[in-house]
């Protein structure tokens, strides 16, 4: 096994733009499917930030998933550390009910 090489990711663009082989390959390159950023938020926190659909992240939602990422971690909020909200609830106050299905399935 190749070691991690310390890096730093846009969580961000990983979750929400980017393709599936893009974020296996930044996996396969030492980012953890549950690393957090700044704002706590995890690459699943952004993939359920598309409340439109406009970038299709059920296929990148399920691929997290399987991997292992954790529907219930909170991020940060102005209120502190780990008082935000979770991936679930992004979704579901999105009124994304097929996300929250497909997380609530997987936990």
């Amino acid at each position: 096994m190749k070691p991690l090489k310390s890096r730093s990711y846009n969580i961000r663009k990983y979750g929400l733009k980017l393709s599936i082989a893009e974020i296996q390959a930044a996996m396969n390159d030492g980012l953890g499917v549950n690393q957090q950023d700044m704002d706590g938020c995890t690459l699943l926190h952004y993939a359920c930030e598309d409340k439109q659909n406009r970038y299709n992240r059920l296929p990148v939602i399920t691929f997290l998933l399987e991997k292992g990422a954790d529907p219930h971690l909170r991020s940060n909020s102005i209120h502190g550390k780990g008082k935000g909200p979770s991936p679930i609830e992004l979704a579901e106050n999105s009124g994304r009910m097929d996300l929250v299905a497909l997380m609530q399935r997987g936990h």
